[in-house]
């Protein structure tokens, strides 16, 4: 009975793998013909800072946290220091904390999110933090962004705190106007602070070093002597670049791929992520203000304008323009309000219109925070990738004519282990290629499906065409087919500007940034071309950029911000 009953509980077994589900039968016998394929990935780079690392700042991409003391989702829940540190270990470079008043004097001044649920976590305890694990991943200087909404008494205490927790760590900004930033090699192991300063005291005044600016135009603040930063919300930004991705980017940039379960292709987009995520939000927002009525409080959502100085921006004159502000300022785009869940948007909207810093939401570890950890896997995984030349110093038509190189990924085969139960449906294994970037090099490629296993052999090379890889992350993933939405299952993302070439077995993430047992892939990375080709000025380019440029004008009442942009085709083969 005894044996019976074993065996049984055996056949019931779950193997829980943090991502989709699977209760199958173990598969046995050998499948694999690739078993010389183990090296793991590690970047060309080989982890080290190659970048010139003595421009200003703002020649930098940082990457860049939101309202970091939250450690769950953006309306009820908890505050505390485990995303700040979990941040800080990730080499993240920029930690927001909204301050307020204290509830007790004696407490100090705390961080919540305002006109929610969520709990207050000391600010003192959010700055030991940051002292205790800032520069244990990353030397390069750490970015606290503010947003101030304490009194007098309480900035006082908070000056306190910053200079008694710490210490030398804490940048002392020289008096005066600044008009350039300083390096992040000359800010090595120092706290920058960025804020409002309008309503701050003398002494916090004092400890501002990037203060936060409201503009209009991009003409307005090349004009200025001083060097400063704004913030721009997801809405505004998605709005602003929409004309610049539009015309450049391929249909594969413009609808997102999915393959049927016939094998043929269709341009279905992010439609049923975004419901989902809307129901999710419509539920949680629902409670929050059933709640907030029992208790005789008003639910605020900010969006629009975090820091009161967001930019009111109203159109661009040329690309050119938005660069030349981005070399010098500092732009900040922060996630929408609506994103109660701790989600983000694609930080790469941002970083095309020369953001340096793509605040995303690291509570959750969703798809753009795979992305922003690929890019950040570029110049040692310090937390600062230089920004390309042409976007430091623009070229009058805004990006380079380049002829596109071709990246050519070979998938030779995946695993994913699929437990021992044969009493549920096993995983459709696929993989799904992407390249992530300007909008020119936005593609995506799949492999056929293995029905019901843990094992999938493909054997298949794919080809891309890259006009600019110093912008593009390379994403695999893992995915389980079903009739509505394509579970993940699991990730790898890594940058295309120092990508290793060769052979390499993946080890796979989850959703939780956690690498799966025996989970992997295995693939060949090679360039099928050489670096450094000019592209030549053709009738034919010509005529492509003229063509996209008047979509943007017939749509548009600004002035066209695209005039002369090359338009790279799909890559021959690639399912677009």
């Amino acid at each position: 009975r005894f044996l019976y009953v074993q065996t049984i509980f055996r056949l019931l077994v779950v193997h829980d793998t943090n991502m989709g589900a699977s209760l199958t039968c173990y598969e046995s016998s050998n499948w694999d013909s690739h078993l010389n394929v183990s090296k793991p990935y590690a970047p060309a780079d080989d982890g080290k800072v190659t970048h010139d690392m003595t421009g200003p700042l703002s020649h930098y991409f940082v990457s860049s946290g939101h309202n970091s003391y939250l450690t769950s989702d953006q309306l009820v829940g908890d505050a505390g220091v485990t995303t700040i540190i979990e941040c800080l270990k990730a080499s993240c470079r920029v930690i927001e904390l909204d301050v307020y008043n204290a509830v007790k004097k004696e407490e100090g001044p705390v961080c919540k999110h305002g006109g929610t649920f969520t709990k207050p976590v000391s600010a003192r305890a959010c700055i030991q933090a940051i002292k205790q694990y800032g520069f244990q991943k990353s030397p390069y200087p750490i970015i606290v962004t503010i947003e101030s909404h304490i009194n007098a008494d309480n900035q006082l205490a908070f000056v306190d705190i910053l200079k008694s927790e710490l210490g030398d760590m804490l940048f002392i900004p020289p008096p005066g106007t600044i008009t350039t930033w300083a390096s992040p090699e000359e800010l090595k192991k120092k706290v920058l602070i960025r804020a409002n300063t309008n309503k701050a005291i003398p002494e916090l005044q004092a400890l501002v070093y990037i203060a936060n600016s409201k503009f209009k135009t991009y003409t307005e603040m090349n004009a200025k002597e001083e060097v400063t930063s704004s913030s721009i919300g997801e809405s505004k930004m998605m709005k602003l670049s929409a004309p610049f991705v539009k015309a450049l980017a391929t249909p594969a940039a413009i609808a997102a791929i999915t393959r049927t379960q016939s094998g043929s292709f269709i341009t279905r987009g992010a439609t049923a992520e975004a419901e989902q995520e809307e129901k999710r939000f419509q539920k949680a927002l629902e409670e929050a203000r059933t709640k907030s009525q029992k208790e005789g409080k008003q639910l605020v959502l900010d969006d629009d304008d975090e820091e009161g100085v967001g930019a009111d921006l109203q159109g661009i004159a040329a690309l050119k323009d938005v660069y030349e502000y981005a070399a010098r300022h500092l732009m900040r785009v922060y996630p929408a309000g609506w994103r109660v869940h701790s989600s983000n948007a694609d930080p790469c909207r941002a970083w095309i219109m020369g953001a340096s810093f793509a605040a995303l939401n690291w509570q959750y570890w969703d798809k753009p925070l795979w992305t922003n950890e690929g890019k950040f896997m570029d110049n040692g995984g310090c937390g600062y990738v230089r920004k390309p030349d042409w976007m430091i110093n623009p070229h009058p038509d805004g990006l380079p004519s380049r002829v596109p190189r071709t990246l050519a990924v070979t998938v030779y085969s995946a695993h994913k282990p699929q437990g021992w139960s044969c009493l549920c449906a096993k995983d459709d294994l696929f993989v799904q290629v992407e390249i992530k970037g300007m909008p020119q090099d936005f593609c995506k490629q799949v492999t056929h499906t293995a029905q019901d296993s843990g094992r999938l052999v493909v054997d298949t090379m794919y080809e891309f065409k890259i006009m600019f890889p110093e912008m593009a992350v390379l994403m695999f993933q893992l995915k389980d087919e079903d009739v509505d939405t394509d579970d993940v299952l699991g990730y790898c993302a890594m940058s295309v500007a120092n990508l290793a070439t060769g052979e390499f077995k993946l080890n796979l993430k989850n959703h939780h940034k956690k690498v799966l047992p025996d989970t992997w892939l295995k693939v060949k990375l090679e360039w099928l071309d050489k670096a450094g080709k000019a592209a030549p000025r053709s009738d034919g380019a010509a005529t492509t950029a003229t063509a996209a440029t008047a979509a943007v004008t017939a749509n548009s009442s600004t002035p066209n911000p695209l005039a002369n942009i090359p338009v790279s085709t799909p890559a021959p083969g690639t399912k677009n």
